[in-house]
């Protein structure tokens, strides 16, 4: 059914107006689907004089807005790129995309509201066939309205359709609680009708943080110690010029708007051309494998110098003495006049970065004290890496 109905509807092949098209033909079906379920529930709730059945129509209406929600998304996210807009629009699909996580928190809290009174105060519940039947096609329509989000939001890359798609999960955990409650209501006499709705209102409030909560780490900036990250790393360190790689950093802009940048460790040997052959090389198969745009920064590493790997060996074995879990990065031994200029990056775990002020003194102090030659330069940075928190 899905794939009919993206034939049918997709016909423009271009990035963008694919996308648009993909965000239409999303918004239209959910719209159509959430509005004749509210109004069966709404019929349904006047049947039954059930609390839970009249929450889960609001809901389905506010499913609506959301519909609306995520085709202004599109559209506005599908304008261009400008001057003052270089990454384009892409992001303002995850700023509305917070919107539908707020209108689910509100959900979720007006129905908590509720649902305690309804406990406090229960009334009885009348069973009808046709609630059943209304809550029963609610199921199957949401569990093939999830499953059409997910397929198209991991096709597209959207946040918008990704946080409908959990919505429309939480619909299906509410609908089922609801149906749930109605059955047990009719057969065995029991009144579970606000404590069904009490339960359902926290895992709608779940999910409310839950989509506002992803939509934000993505605003902010995703860290690059993540699975997509380490692939990444694992892949550029797997070229066989590549002495080391490091400080991958990843930025997103929504969509297929996406950008890294690493630093990579290339043989101080080579001439110039030959090492932009080599990132030139790795920034082509890492955005045709990935789908990230790379720049690259290329660092000098003279691993056989005997200069470097003395500075190196005197380095480790002062770590050792001060008892530092740090590790570092980037050296380079560089002989000057009577000086020797020994500079890298100390990576200090995350949680200790603001204790370490004099670390780079004590550091420095234990280099010169094994050779007055040395003239550390010393740049502190955080680090997030597993190896080191």
């Amino acid at each position: 059914m899905t794939e009919k109905l993206i034939r049918f509807f997709i016909k423009d092949k271009s990035v963008t107006k694919t996308r648009l098209s993909y965000g239409r033909l999303t918004s239209f079906a959910g719209l159509a689907i959430n509005l004749s379920l509210f109004i069966g529930k709404v019929v349904a709730s006047f049947l039954t004089n059930s609390l839970a059945i009249r929450a889960d129509a609001v809901d389905n209406l506010t499913d609506c807005f959301t519909n609306l929600l995520a085709l202004f998304s599109f559209y506005a996210s599908a304008r261009p790129a400008d001057r003052e807009h270089p990454y384009g629009h892409m992001r303002l699909e995850m700023l509305l995309s917070l919107l539908v996580g707020m209108s689910i928190l509100y959900l979720g809290g007006s129905t908590l509201v509720e649902s305690v009174k309804k406990i406090l105060n229960p009334e009885s519940i009348n069973f009808h066939v046709a609630a059943v039947i209304v809550m029963c096609l609610s199921i199957l329509f949401k569990i093939w309205l999830r499953r059409f989000y997910t397929i198209i939001a991991e096709r597209i890359n959207s946040e918008m359709l990704r946080a409908t798609a959990a919505d429309s999960m939480s619909d299906i955990i509410r609908t089922s609680g609801v149906l749930l409650s109605l059955l047990l209501s009719h057969i065995f006499g029991i009144n579970l009708d606000g404590v069904v709705g009490f339960i359902i209102s926290l895992l709608i409030i779940k999910n409310g943080v839950e989509i506002i909560k992803d939509n934000v780490s993505i605003l902010l900036g995703h860290g690059a110690y993540t699975k997509k990250g380490d692939e990444i790393m694992e892949y550029i360190k797997s070229f066989s010029d590549v002495i080391d790689a490091h400080d991958l950093m990843i930025h997103e802009y929504g969509g297929n708007n996406r950008f890294a940048t690493v630093d990579l460790c290339l043989d101080a040997n080579m001439n110039l051309e030959e090492a932009h052959f080599i990132a030139d090389r790795i920034e082509r198969k890492v955005q045709d494998k990935f789908g990230y745009r790379l720049i690259t920064h290329m660092d000098p590493a003279r691993i056989n110098d005997p200069l470097y790997n003395k500075g190196r060996n005197n380095l480790e074995n002062v770590l050792k003495k001060i008892g530092c879990s740090c590790a570092f990065q980037d050296l380079q031994a560089l002989k000057q006049g009577d000086i020797i200029r020994l500079s890298f990056d100390l990576l200090v775990p995350s949680k200790e970065i603001e204790r370490s002020d004099d670390l780079v003194d004590r550091i420095s102090d234990e280099l010169k004290l094994i050779n007055p030659a040395y003239e550390p330069v010393i740049r502190l940075q955080s680090s997030f890496s597993n190896k080191l928190d």
